[in-house]
């Protein structure tokens, strides 16, 4: 966790681009509606924000066919008077102890921090997850793991020693020696091979976070805004690959297809002041609308109220 801390301290302090937030606001973050108190040592609490400003971890990780402990209409009392530890699954509790070495007092967790049986409260909470991994100072990514129960620390292999090549400068020059080693961007591109960016939801998840720490099942990679690239992405020239990816993402309801796009839509929208139809750009309309499938396959029905035009669809 050293490398962790020293990488998030860097960004912190030497990175001006990733300090920014997307509504142009200063100081801290408004907390989400309901965050996970962890700052006792052996209490964790479900907490009512009441818009107080915060720093805040939120948790990017996979759910799996075993449900995981939720927080529901009956079980939201119990959860806010205290959560024992050992009851957290074991990805929960890595993300928690991620966040407590850190420093940080609260920690966002979907499953947790929204009332998983009431629709309403869903559907509230899920328009603003853009806002959410946004607003986070660090974004924890269980990346390697494909349920609650794999942890964020799962064992990787030995990092490959450098290989050697001889060489000389000119036939008449000394002998010399360098040193190959894994290069930075076949580690980025190791985050596709893991099972957390097989879910739809990810897209926003990753592409919105100001800092994320991917734990996966080969690396521990940063990325940041800074490290990335040297500028904040251009969201509309980049829409066409965003959604060709978005559509690989797996959704366990195809009729939460729009729904888990609409935090990130309504943040490029407040940047660019364009407007969106359906996954489609007004100022991109002519290029966006050149989609195509590669796969013939029939319309879920959810989606039949969809224009035939739109991609979502």
């Amino acid at each position: 966790m050293e490398l962790v801390e020293y990488w998030l301290q860097d960004c912190v302090y030497n990175h001006p681009k990733c300090n920014e937030r997307w509504d142009d606001s200063d100081g801290l973050p408004r907390l989400p509606t309901r965050v996970l108190d962890v700052s006792p040592e052996n209490c964790i609490r479900l907490v009512v924000s009441h818009g107080m400003c915060g720093q805040y971890a939120a948790l990017s990780h996979c759910w799996g066919a075993k449900p995981l402990l939720r927080t529901t209409s009956m079980s939201i009392e119990a959860h806010q008077i205290g959560i024992d530890f050992q009851d957290l699954p074991r990805t929960f509790q890595d993300a928690v102890r991620v966040t407590r070495i850190l420093g940080l007092n609260y920690i966002w967790i979907d499953s947790l921090c929204i009332i998983q049986d009431d629709r309403n409260d869903w559907e509230k909470e899920a328009v603003m997850m853009g806002s959410v991994y946004e607003g986070a100072y660090l974004t924890i990514a269980a990346t390697g793991g494909a349920n609650g129960s794999a942890g964020c620390f799962i064992p990787r292999p030995t990092m490959p020693e450098p290989v050697p090549f001889p060489f000389k400068l000119g036939e008449q020059g000394p002998a010399e020696v360098i040193h190959a080693a894994l290069p930075p961007a076949a580690v980025v591109g190791d985050l596709q091979m893991n099972p957390l960016a097989e879910r739809a939801w990810i897209t926003q998840e990753w592409l919105l976070s100001r800092r994320t720490i991917h734990f996966t099942k080969g690396h521990l990679i940063w990325v940041c805004r800074t490290s990335i690239q040297s500028s904040a992405p251009d969201f509309l020239e980049e829409w066409s690959d965003f959604a060709s990816t978005y559509c690989r993402r797996n959704l366990t309801y195809p009729s939460d297809k729009p729904i888990a796009l609409e935090g990130v839509v309504r943040i490029i929208a407040f940047q660019t002041k364009d407007t969106y139809h359906y996954g489609i750009w007004d100022r991109s309309a002519h290029q966006q609308l050149f989609w195509f499938a590669q796969d013939i396959i029939s319309r879920p029905a959810e989606l039949k109220e969809m224009p035939s035009w739109s991609w979502i669809s």
